[in-house]
């Protein structure tokens, strides 16, 4: 057993936003999945990396150059997802983890259809991290809509909408998620007429939130939590 009991998101939004806090300051990870009973086991072997030490002995580690490393976990039912941020430097973690780059384009983090990148925005110097659909997952949104439109599908291109307008509206989502009812718009005044089945397209914003919600990895106190809502990931956040 672990000494420190780390704690698990138990929305993705939340999980989401920590991870692209941590893209800022590391440019390597790992990541995975492992099954709720061994999250004891897990945890200790993430602990031996040194993810739960204090600020004052990841001052210290850094000076002597040793990598530090930071924990995301997200609780899904009986799953945990986690990604493992490492700084520069040697240790136990880099010896035994396969660690990918964060600014490789084939080795970006990604999570349930969506990629952390760097974007630029207007008025903001450098690019700073976001997230997007990938492109494989916007492709097939882009051809389901165009065929929904095409076949005049109303019920098909409401819920189209419906799940776009609820994707996490971190920056480079909501750019893409503008782009897609665009061209669905602009396909249905080309093929159809009236108004656009689903109405006006429109995203919130990400924003502030709430401080996010944790559960202890104790399996006790998790097997509480589960009993108590009966559901995984939220998907809204």
């Amino acid at each position: 057993m672990p000494l420190t009991i780390p704690t698990a998101y138990v929305h993705r939004t939340d999980a989401m936003r920590q991870i692209l806090k941590l893209l800022q300051h590391n440019e390597r990870y790992v990541d995975g999945c492992f099954d709720l009973r061994f999250a004891p086991v897990e945890a200790a072997k993430h602990e031996a990396y040194g993810a739960f030490i204090e600020e004052m002995t990841r001052y210290r580690r850094k000076k002597n150059g040793i990598a530090n490393v930071r924990a995301v976990y997200l609780l899904d039912n009986l799953r945990v997802f986690y990604w493992l941020f490492v700084s520069e430097g040697d240790g136990l973690v880099a010896e035994i983890e396969s660690l990918k780059n964060t600014t490789n384009k084939k080795d970006r983090v990604q999570f349930a259809g969506y990629e952390a990148l760097r974007l630029p925005r207007q008025g903001e110097e450098g690019s700073p991290w976001t997230w997007q659909f990938r492109a494989d997952r916007y492709n097939r949104l882009e051809e389901e809509i165009t065929e929904a439109v095409r076949l005049k599908d109303f019920e098909t291109i409401r819920q189209w909408s419906y799940s776009l307008k609820r994707a996490p509206s971190f920056a480079g989502v909501r750019k893409q998620a503008y782009k897609l009812a665009k061209k669905a718009e602009a396909e249905w005044q080309r093929s159809a007429s009236g108004a656009f089945p689903s109405g006006s397209f429109a995203m919130g914003w990400q924003g502030r939130f709430k401080e996010a919600k944790q559960v202890p990895l104790y399996k006790s106190q998790i097997r509480k939590h589960l009993d108590a809502t009966s559901v995984g990931v939220n998907a809204d956040g």
